[in-house]
C-alpha cells in the first residue's frame, strides 16, 4: 500500500452531495494546475460498472445515476445507479470487506502519480478524513449546505451522514462561504502550493 511522503500536501474536501466540493476542487486546480483531484468515489463507480455491467458513464451523472439496473450480485432488484454506488461502496465493500478498503486504494492511488499536491473531493467517512490528516501537509475542510440546498432522497444514507458530529477539520466554511474562488485562494497561499 501508498505511505504518506513528507513533501506530499494533501486536502480534503467534505460536504452534503451537491454543496460544491468538487467546484471547490476545481478551483484550486486552476491556481495551480499540477494539483492532480481524485475523488473516492471514482473508484467506487468503476469498479461497481465492471461488477454490475453498467456503462461507466452512468455513474458521473444526475441522469445516469437515475437509471434503473438489476443484476444477481445486488441485494435487490431495479436499483438505481446511484443506490447501486452508495450500496457497493458502504455495504459491500467498507462492511463485509474493511473499512479501510477505499482509504487503501486511495493510498495506492496517490502511490502511482508522482506530483506532490492532491486535492480529494469527496471526503465523507471519518477514516477518510483522518487519512487526509495522517499527511504532514494537509487542509482538510468541510463546507455546509448553502441556504438553498435541498436534501435529495439519498440525504440520509450513511455516506451523507457519516461525518456529522466530525471535529477535527482544519477548517469550516458555514452556510454563508459566498465566493468559493477567493477561499480556494487562500488555501493555495496558506498552504504555498
Amino acid at each position: 500500500m501508498g505511505k504518506p511522503t513528507n513533501n506530499r500536501i494533501v486536502i480534503g474536501i467534505a460536504a452534503k452531495m451537491g454543496c460544491g466540493k468538487s467546484t471547490l476542487a476545481k478551483e484550486i486546480q486552476k491556481l495551480r494546475p499540477l494539483c492532480r483531484i481524485e475523488s473516492f468515489g471514482n473508484a467506487v463507480k468503476m469498479e461497481a460498472a465492471l461488477r454490475y455491467g453498467f456503462p461507466l458513464g452512468w455513474g458521473h451523472t444526475a441522469e445516469g445515476k437515475a437509471r434503473i439496473i438489476s443484476h444477481p450480485k445486488l441485494p435487490r432488484e431495479n436499483m438505481t445507479i446511484r443506490d447501486v454506488l452508495q450500496w457497493h461502496g458502504t455495504d459491500y465493500r467498507r462492511k463485509q470487506f474493511s473499512e479501510s478498503y477505499w482509504t487503501d486504494v486511495m493510498r495506492d492511488v496517490m502511490g502511482i502519480f508522482p506530483c506532490t499536491s492532491f486535492i480529494i473531493d469527496d471526503i465523507r467517512f471519518p477514516d477518510e478524513a483522518e487519512m487526509v490528516l495522517s499527511f504532514p501537509n494537509h487542509y482538510l475542510v468541510q463546507l455546509y449546505p448553502y441556504r438553498e440546498w435541498i436534501p435529495g432522497p439519498n440525504a440520509k444514507h450513511e455516506s451523507e451522514t457519516a461525518l456529522n458530529n466530525y471535529k477535527h477539520f482544519d477548517h469550516v466554511l458555514g452556510p454563508n462561504y459566498g465566493d468559493l474562488p477567493a477561499y480556494a485562494k487562500s488555501i493555495v497561499k496558506g498552504l504555498k502550493l
